[in-house]
């Protein structure tokens, strides 16, 4: 996020550890293996849980546990981290990593594309209230409008215009060029 607080979207597994962690991550106080997931933007792997990870709030779940950062990168940019703690008789080695990497960049691209249709979201309400503004001040100003093509032909005209000029309807105007009525110069 742009003011870099920790925001947290799934917990699971973390039971009493949970509110801990969450206390820990809002006073700025990172894992040691998040700090370096950041910094480096690589996946950091603490295997020496034991001596690493003293100050963790999951220190007492980590007895006999490794423990995986993987950065969430979408477009060359973190958009989190994920955090996974396995079982040592269960971690496997490079495949298993490279499964938890891939599944890290699905979950960031996932996240990137739910921002991007916010913002497109976003982006065509605004385009509709510009365009029903428009239309307002175009229908209701008191003064003669029109809009042409590049080619002269009228395009749209206000009520206010055809009044002035005793059209009663806009299908009057389909064979009317605005630029033959002027002489080249």
């Amino acid at each position: 996020e742009s003011d870099a607080a920790v925001k947290f979207f799934a917990q699971a597994g973390l039971d009493d550890s949970f509110p801990k962690l969450l206390e820990d991550y809002s006073n700025a106080q990172l894992p040691i293996c998040i700090e370096r997931c950041l910094h480096n933007r690589r996946p950091e792997i603490i295997s020496e849980s034991h001596a690493e990870c003293v100050t963790c709030a999951l220190f007492d779940e980590q007895e006999n546990r490794i423990g995986a950062a993987i950065p969430l990168i979408s477009r060359d940019t973190i958009k989190g981290v994920l955090y996974v703690s396995i079982n040592e008789l269960f971690s496997g080695g490079l495949e298993e990593r490279h499964l938890l990497q891939e599944m890290a960049g699905d979950i960031a691209f996932a996240l990137q594309s739910k921002r991007e249709e916010k913002l497109r979201f976003e982006a065509e309400k605004r385009l509709v209230e510009s365009e029903r503004n428009f239309r307002t001040f175009f229908e209701r100003i008191p003064i003669g409008l029109y809009r042409t093509s590049p080619e002269g032909k009228i395009l749209d005209i206000n009520p206010a215009l055809m009044q002035l000029f005793e059209i009663e309807d806009k299908e009057e105007l389909n064979d009317i060029n605005v630029t033959s009525g002027y002489e080249n110069t």
